[in-house]
């Protein structure tokens, strides 16, 4: 984003944008276009044996801001500490569990400090190795963590299935199926973004238009994210 607003860049492809990014170019006068190209969704994850299935934003603001809750047992799961790990502030992850989740509220500094994750392949492997570091006596405790839906499919494709489980939220399970629809509630875009007063012709936004068109599509698909459109039609 700050290339693209310097000038520096023509085209990013992102998700949504976090707050400070939209400050950003309003204090450089700079006006954003975003176009839709691709499907995805923030998902709150943790290690496959913990029971907890569901979680919701009331449940995250509290686990995250003021810490009042600590305890899987207060979502239903078995006594054992929440081990609560954040992204670094100018990750996408972040982005939209600001835009989407905290309500304008912020990430306990206690959190930000000992539980930070500065790449999302680290957020993964803490949701899934965290037992290994575990205090004497923690044999309950799992980490909580969230990250992107594709960007999981993606590391598992390449790496292999991990110890690890999407929640559902607000009683909906985040599927390829639902992130489409926007039934889950986390459902968000990626975004080719230019300049707004970058000419008609130019070829950024070429490329913009053309991943927008059904081959387009398929290459999204193609790269991990979700396509905006169903490719393949339903055999008679």
């Amino acid at each position: 984003y700050e290339l693209l607003i310097a000038g520096d860049l023509d085209l990013i492809l992102v998700p949504d944008p976090s707050k400070e990014v939209k400050e950003m170019a309003d204090s450089a006068g700079i006006e954003l276009e975003y176009i839709p190209i691709g499907a995805e969704a923030l998902v709150f994850i943790t290690h496959e044996d913990n029971p907890v299935s569901n979680i919701d934003a009331s449940q995250v603001q509290k686990i995250y801001t003021d810490m009042s809750i600590t305890d899987w047992s207060e979502l239903g799961g078995n006594s054992g500490r929440i081990v609560p790990t954040c992204c670094n502030t100018d990750s996408g992850s972040q982005a939209q569990m600001e835009n989407l989740v905290l309500g304008g509220r912020s990430i306990n500094p206690i959190v930000e400090e000992n539980y930070m994750e500065r790449d999302m392949n680290g957020m993964l492997q803490m949701v899934e190795e965290y037992q290994y570091f575990a205090q004497e006596g923690e044999e309950n405790a799992y980490t909580l963590g969230y990250t992107l839906y594709y960007f999981v499919q993606v590391v598992q494709s390449v790496m292999g299935e991990m110890d690890i489980k999407m929640l559902s939220y607000e009683e909906v399970d985040p599927t390829t199926e639902t992130i489409l629809s926007k039934e889950y509630p986390l459902s968000i875009n990626y975004y080719a973004v230019v300049r707004e007063d970058l000419p008609e012709n130019h070829p950024a936004r070429k490329i913009a238009n053309w991943l927008i068109s059904t081959d387009g599509q398929w290459e999204v698909a193609a790269s991990g994210l979700g396509s905006l459109k169903t490719l393949y039609e339903p055999t008679q």
